[in-house]
């Protein structure tokens, strides 16, 4: 009877406490078949000194990095293959060995370098004889204990084995187990938990805050506040064989447990912030700290309106005649906005009744005086939220028809002015959700249908407001990411941050100033802040300068003077499912946050040194080479080398975090002094077409907040050229080069030789056939020498040819009708050996010689006779005077006439 007078007592404080301080939560999962797990049956977990998680499974070593798991196998080389790969149990030591129990036997695996030994093998040739194992365990000094099926227990003194290449070397055989002091870790540590036996439970725990958690074996999670309260059921997990085993804690917390089942993961704590509800469900519309230091609260659904003295202390409940109850009460109506506008007024707006406003009474500080507005016009009563400008004016936005203002609150008949009966109002307005006053002559409106900007005038009348509206332009990149807005924030930079319904935040990057240009430019700011949500409910400045960004089921903090730096608390650290709602947060005296949820609000102070104190070192996973599958690497894998003929790596990587590992965004660079490049949850890097060199890929992570960490990882990736590629091949390259250099320069020269040859040639044999032969004086010219030094170059059948041809052109000279064919029947060789013969060794052909040979004879009878010009042509083997005069001009640039009388001037 006097438990049931409690447990009602109980109830009723419950029903009517406001604000629930820090709450226990409990976080289940189970992790089988259809989460990589390549067994169910889990026979041990442990957690190595890298931070990595070990599963032993009746298939095999498993690796667990918060991600994915993967199998460890022995390699072929380690004649490991011949034992069971069912692990019964795994110990991990000091010296970074994992003591792995099979079917009656145990091998070793290095957590760093992720080799397995063979210490079976090593054991048997010790003691000279096979053994079998029953068991393995830690001594009291945490050496390491192998107790054999026949009673003998060979100890491990893991100090020494440090410096030794063989452990057998550290082993020493004690006579049987009786004589052995096995450390015993107790897995329950209160023992007996009413209404649980020792035997029934798997943990038993009293945490720091004296809350005790108790898990069952057969898989209940139970919680109470201390040892004298009930229990009250946390979570479940499905082991109806009362599997259920206790293994290890993480290093962040969690708890490790086993089962037939599968493998299971708790993690318990307490919440850091505290709630505050009504005593009916509803959402927090609206907040306001008054000049008193008292917080007002609106809870829309339930029309309660509550005041209170402290976010601690119990609500009390403005009744509709203005005084304030203890006890519940509702306001009757749905309060969305509250505005105090001097130490005795307070101005509501409601979403169904209108306006109100509360006087306080003279006698008494905790009751006012009610009186109630409505808009004569028979417009909409949905009243959303009221700003105060520097004249002491009320504008109040509603969202139906706009803005009202009204220029004499304290007057006991106010009027209320529409801008829309002002006129000049944008009709795409008219749905107004908030609105603020910027610095006495500017307003901004957040709409449904953009952001309202208007000037704030002296005084209100028809034409004195001027209205822009800022919409989304798909034309025009810089415009207003979308047209829904909810809210505006001014920076301590003096940049105007837009809240929108699907673009995130976007910031005004043109000055901010009362022109109304129709032209303002925004960009949205999750161009920089890649965690900012896309839905933005609300938005506040923190004292610091940072905007505070209310999204659906995160908060979010943005240093506008950092790019990236944008702290998110999301699930992961309220540790439950929760929605916030579209309330502005409101910052306490004792610099507490209040924030608006769907059903309530949370308290807290957004603690920034959460996740802190706790490492997520970077481990780089796998590695696949050109395609291939991919490979598991260790701790001690810092560098990596790829052949010739491997240019194509993906390197997988993770950090350690078993909490809240899908909150965790990763980084990479190549060198130091790159920037890093953000890749979000991207967990694997792929490189293609690599030059040969060393590259050093260095990656990070941020915490589950966000933040980035100090936890940079390298991995050096050295790629072995091809010979082609090596140095001696690049001197090989320019030697090649070189040498065709070479080649090319001596066969310039050799060509410019050669046709130096030809000239000479051909100008000693014109030289000679320039006049006639009669007219020769052997003794004075010497012409033909000049011939007869470039004869020696010829060969005894060349110089008979050209002799030949020569003598032939000498006596045929006037004759125009001779032709090559003639001239090859007087060398005695056919037309084709003529015409190479000649180009060979004058440069031209046999066509050419004949006829520069008779206008070099015609050049000089122009110039030193006065033969006329129609018998030199003759004379000279041209039939037609005009034929002669084209090819001679074609040669000498003039006619014959011009050159005769240019020569005899």
């Amino acid at each position: 009877m006097n438990r049931l007078v409690l447990i009602l007592v109980f109830l009723l404080i419950c029903t009517f406490s406001d604000i629930t301080a820090g709450q226990p939560y409990c976080l289940t999962r189970t992790y089988d078949e259809r989460d990589g797990l390549p067994h169910h049956i889990v026979n041990k977990i442990l957690q190595d000194r890298n931070g990595m998680i070990w599963v032993a499974t009746w298939n095999g070593l498993i690796r667990w990095d918060g991600y994915e798991f993967s199998t460890i196998t022995p390699s072929p080389e380690s004649g490991l293959r011949k034992y069971s790969l069912s692990f019964n149990d795994i110990k991990a030591d000091a010296n970074g060995k994992i003591w792995c129990f099979l079917d009656e036997c145990v091998v070793l695996f290095d957590v760093d370098t992720y080799q397995f030994y063979d210490l079976q093998a090593d054991i048997e040739k010790r003691l000279d004889t096979t053994v079998k194992v029953k068991r393995i365990a830690y001594s009291d000094e945490d050496d390491i204990v192998i107790v054999l099926t026949d009673g003998r227990c060979l100890y491990f003194d893991i100090g020494q084995m440090k410096d030794m290449d063989n452990p057998v070397e550290a082993m020493e055989e004690r006579v049987d187990e009786s004589r052995i002091s096995f450390k015993r870790t107790s897995e329950r540590q209160l023992g007996d938990v009413h209404p649980f036996k020792k035997a029934e439970l798997t943990f038993s725990r009293k945490d720091d805050s004296g809350n005790v958690w108790v898990i069952t074996r057969d898989g209940r999670v139970l919680n109470a506040p201390s040892e004298h309260h009930p229990l009250s059921l946390m979570a479940t997990f499905d082991v109806p064989d009362a599997s259920l085993r206790y293994c290890c804690d993480d290093n962040q917390g969690n708890l490790w447990l086993r089962s037939r089942y599968g493998l299971h993961k708790v993690t318990l704590g307490n919440t850091s912030y505290s709630t505050v509800r009504s005593p009916r469900p509803s959402r927090l519309w609206a907040l306001m700290i008054d000049n008193d230091g008292k917080i007002w609260l609106s809870w829309s659904d339930a029309n309660y309106l509550c005041v209170m003295d402290s976010i601690e202390a119990s609500m009390r409940y403005l009744t509709p005649d203005g005084h304030l109850s203890s006890t519940p009460v509702e306001f009757g109506s749905q309060v969305y906005g509250i505005t105090q506008v001097s130490d005795s007024m307070i101005w509501l707006a409601s979403k169904n009744n209108g306006l109100f406003r509360l006087t306080r009474r003279s006698d008494s500080n905790d009751s006012f005086s009610v009186d109630k507005y409505f808009n004569e016009s028979g417009y909409s009563m949905k009243f959303y939220d009221i700003a105060v400008d520097g004249f002491g004016r009320l504008w109040i936005s509603s969202m139906k028809k706009g803005i009202y203002v009204v220029e004499n609150p304290a007057a006991s008949a106010p009027e209320f002015k529409s801008l829309v009966e002002l006129g000049g109002y944008p009709d795409k307005a008219s749905r107004v959700r908030n609105i603020s006053i910027i610095g006495d002559t500017l307003a901004v409106a957040a709409t449904t249908g953009g952001l309202l900007c208007f000037n704030v005038p002296d005084s209100i009348g028809e034409g004195r407001i001027r209205y822009t509206v800022h919409t989304s332009d798909p034309d025009r990149p810089s415009s207003l990411g979308n047209i829904i807005t909810m809210g505006v924030e001014v920076g301590n930079d003096g940049s105007l941050y837009v809240a929108t319904a699907s673009d995130g935040i976007n910031r005004l990057v043109s000055p901010l100033s009362p022109d109304l240009s129709e032209n303002w430019n925004f960009e949205s700011c999750r161009k920089h802040y890649r965690r900012i949500p896309e839905v933005t409910l609300a938005l506040t400045k923190l004292p610091d300068g940072r905007i505070m960004i209310v999204g659906n089921k995160e908060i979010c903090l943005m240093d506008p003077e950092k790019k990236e730096e944008v702290t998110v608390f999301g699930q992961g650290y309220w540790h439950d499912n929760i929605d916030f709602k579209e309330v502005k947060p409101l910052m306490l005296p004792d610099g507490r946050w209040i924030m608006g949820m769907k059903n309530g609000a949370i308290v807290d102070r957004l603690d920034e040194n959460y996740d802190r104190s706790v490492g997520f070192p970077i481990e780089f996973t796998g590695i696949s080479v050109e395609g291939e599958e991919m490979r598991t690497i260790g701790h001690d894998c810092t560098d990596i080398t790829l052949l010739s003929d491997e240019r194509a790596l993906t390197v997988t990587f993770a950090a350690l975090c078993f909490s809240d590992p899908k909150s965790i965004r990763y980084a990479y660079r190549m060198a130091d002094d790159e920037d890093w490049k953000n890749i979000g949850t991207t967990r694997s890097l792929t490189f293609t077409h690599l030059d040969p060199g060393e590259y050093h890929i260095a990656v990070r992570s941020t915490d589950t907040l966000g933040r980035w960490l100090d936890n940079e990882k390298v991995l050096i990736v050295k790629v072995m050229p091809t010979f082609w590629e090596t140095g001696l091949a690049k001197i090989l390259y320019v030697i090649v080069a070189l040498g065709i250099i070479a080649a090319i320069l001596a066969t310039i020269r050799y060509m410019r030789k050669i046709r130096r040859q030809q000239r000479e040639t051909l100008e000693a044999y014109l030289k000679l056939l320039e006049s006639p032969k009669s007219n020769r004086e052997e003794e004075t010219d010497d012409s033909e020498s000049v011939v007869s030094s470039v004869e020696t170059r010829f060969s005894p059948d060349d110089r008979s040819v050209i002799s030949s041809v020569v003598e032939f052109i000498e006596n045929n000279f006037s004759n125009s009708s001779i032709s090559v064919d003639d001239m090859a029947a007087a060398a005695s060789i056919s037309r084709s050996s003529l015409t190479r013969k000649m180009k060979s060794l004058m440069g031209v052909t046999p066509a050419d010689f004949l006829k520069t040979t008779r206008l070099k004879r015609a050049a000089v009878l122009l110039q030193n006779s006065n033969l006329p010009i129609k018998n030199i042509a003759v004379d000279c083997g041209f039939a037609d005077i005009n034929y002669f005069g084209k090819c001679f001009k074609a040669v000498y640039g003039v006619t014959p006439g011009k050159y005769r009388s240019d020569r005899n001037t």
